[in-house]
């Protein structure tokens, strides 16, 4: 463990000037990924309604071998936009299978629809850890993924949350936590806080936890 240990960002759309950071930027397919630091890459329901959603996937592959890619996503399944829930499933099972295919985590978007991932999951039964990112549900929902093998990180809800959420955080064990930032203009340090706040602990001892399961998921794609 490091002396000065980093604070962890699992899933950002914004890169961080803060040096000391780790953190994973999300880049959708057939953009551009950062300068430096790792990224993670895939289709995202919303853009399945563009069109052309069979080229993005083939063009997928263009990422494969880089050496700061660390995970697969956002890929996922929303319940709340205009794509047929089948197609969706289509496109997010590919992205699961390519996750297994490339050993690389998968990062997953979901709106409403806990009950098709963890069908989906036990099906697939993949080898590969999937991580639920901006988790805002119910302590039952988060024990069904839980269950089931999944992890979650949770953001910006945390500065607004209900006490069903709190009770979500609060159940979920350390090995199976992260904490990210997503399309929030605000700090990683900031969601450190309100999450020690509503665990009865300190943001140091949230570094040390969270900074143990990035190394366990990540490690060997690190440089």
């Amino acid at each position: 463990m490091p002396v000065d240990i980093p604070y962890i960002n699992i899933h950002t759309h914004t890169k961080s000037t803060d040096s000391k950071h780790i953190e994973i930027v999300n880049v959708m397919v057939a953009h551009q990924p950062p300068q430096d630091g790792y990224f993670s890459v895939g289709l995202h329901p919303w853009q399945i309604a563009e069109g052309r959603w069979t080229e993005m996937l083939q063009e997928m592959e263009i990422y494969r071998n880089h050496p700061r890619l660390v995970a697969v996503g956002e890929a996922g399944i929303d319940r709340l936009i205009d794509v047929s829930i089948d197609l969706q499933n289509e496109v997010f099972q590919h992205q699961a299978l390519l996750a297994e295919s490339w050993e690389l985590p998968l990062i997953i978007h979901t709106v409403r629809s806990a009950n098709e991932l963890i069908e989906i999951h036990r099906r697939l039964k993949p080898i590969m850890p999937w991580i639920i990112h901006g988790f805002n549900g119910r302590a039952t929902i988060s024990e069904n993924y839980l269950r089931q093998g999944f992890f979650l990180s949770f953001g910006k809800s945390l500065f607004r949350p209900n006490e069903a959420l709190k009770s979500a955080l609060q159940i979920c064990p350390d090995d199976r936590l992260f904490l990210e930032t997503d399309d929030a203009q605000i700090d990683i340090i900031k969601v450190y806080e309100a999450a020690a706040a509503i665990r009865g602990t300190k943001p140091e001892a949230l570094k040390e936890v969270i900074y143990r399961n990035f190394v366990r998921l990540f490690g060997e794609r690190m440089t």
